[in-house]
């Protein structure tokens, strides 16, 4: 069902062919050649205006699933597929599609009916008696997630972030908060991501700046010593 429903979504792993009959079932998925984020830690956490931008694709993603009133519930950095468009633009993809939970099967968007997930991505609340797994659980996997593909380091809940880019800092501490109540919608994480992204930009133009200017300031500086 969810390939079906998000069959030609940009940021979801497309299925391109299926058999599902015995004895030999098959998916056929879309080719994300550059394979998951896990396996390009290393380079998302040295490059984070690439990961700023690649993650506001996830959060696309996630807002697409929720807004159709569903939940992907097992979010992180193992299923997160890095490919490359015709015009070799790196994209990022959310894979295994199959993890999405069904409306109608679970009759409501605000949960679902279990928890789900993989330990170190789950939030605090999906630990107690009769626990949902919500949006805001969802938030809170994308924080953790955000976290670990900037810094290469697994954040605590409730925990105040002071590792990663000072940019997405303060969103990613509310996003991890031990209050579900506290986190931010998927709306106003992506906001806040491109602002982080302007504002990285704005610093690296500043610091060019200055860099040329004092070497335009030193040649100065040298032809006229030359010249005396």
């Amino acid at each position: 069902w969810a390939y079906r429903e998000f069959h030609g979504s940009p940021f979801i792993v497309d299925l391109l062919d299926n058999d599902l009959s015995p004895p030999r079932p098959y998916l056929v998925l879309e080719l994300c050649q550059h394979g998951s984020a896990r396996d390009n830690m290393g380079y998302l956490n040295s490059n984070h205006k690439v990961t700023l931008v690649l993650l506001t694709h996830l959060v696309a993603a996630l807002d697409e699933i929720q807004r159709r009133g569903c939940i992907y519930r097992d979010l992180k950095p193992d299923n997160l597929l890095l490919g490359r468009d015709a015009a070799r633009n790196i994209f990022m993809k959310l894979g295994d599609a199959g993890l999405i939970c069904m409306p109608r099967e679970f009759g409501g968007f605000v949960a679902t009916r279990t928890p789900a997930g993989t330990l170190p991505y789950m939030a605090p609340e999906l630990f107690k008696a009769g626990a949902r797994y919500t949006k805001e659980a969802e938030i809170f996997a994308l924080g953790v997630t955000a976290h670990e593909l900037l810094s290469g380091v697994l954040p605590s809940s409730g925990n105040f972030i002071t590792t990663g880019p000072c940019e997405a800092r303060a969103l990613i501490t509310r996003m991890i908060s031990a209050d579900p109540r506290q986190r931010p919608s998927i709306g106003d994480v992506r906001a806040a991501l491109v602002e982080a992204h302007r504002r990285m930009n704005d610093h690296d133009q500043l610091l060019s700046a200055v860099f040329w200017g004092g070497l335009i300031a030193l040649g100065i500086a040298a032809l006229r010593k030359a010249g005396k």
